[in-house]
């Protein structure tokens, strides 16, 4: 029978069944159960009463692909947080992310200090031992002209 049908005119007696696809869409259809069982895409799948929910007087549950059971969404294993869970570890997280992207640039910026601090150092102490260099160079050639008449310059 047509979905259509079966939602408007035999709402009562149908079940609403909720199938989970491998592709993870969730198709709705409206069928309606023989012998504890409904069938789609042939494929059978059971009825359990501890695993059905009504959805204002209207018999529902959730099938997946691979499940010839429908899925109890009350008892589903997960590993519950809540929400300030979640963010604590989310917070947690950005920040050592944070602090390891740091790390890096803070090593790479430091390097980059060092070496033009170290060319800087070299360059004021060329700069201020030029003078001096001059200075030593024109008292060594005195010294060299009053002792043996060197050059003089």
């Amino acid at each position: 029978m047509s979905d259509l049908y079966v939602k408007y005119f035999k709402k009562r007696e149908a079940v609403k069944v909720y199938f989970i696809g491998q592709d993870k869409k969730v198709k709705i259809k409206w069928l309606l159960p023989s012998d504890n069982k409904v069938e789609f895409d042939n494929k059978t799948y059971l009825i359990l009463p501890e695993k059905i929910y009504l959805q204002n007087g209207i018999t529902c549950m959730f099938v997946n692909s691979h499940n010839a059971e429908p899925i109890d969404i009350n008892k589903i294993d997960y590993h519950v947080k809540t929400a300030k869970d979640f963010n604590d570890a989310l917070g947690a997280k950005v920040v050592q992310d944070l602090i390891s992207a740091n790390k890096k640039k803070e090593t790479l910026g430091f390097n980059i200090i060092l070496l033009v601090a170290v060319i800087g150092l070299i360059g004021f102490m060329f700069y201020q031992f030029n003078s001096q260099f001059k200075e030593l160079a024109e008292a060594l050639a005195e010294i060299n002209r009053l002792l043996g008449g060197g050059i003089s310059g």
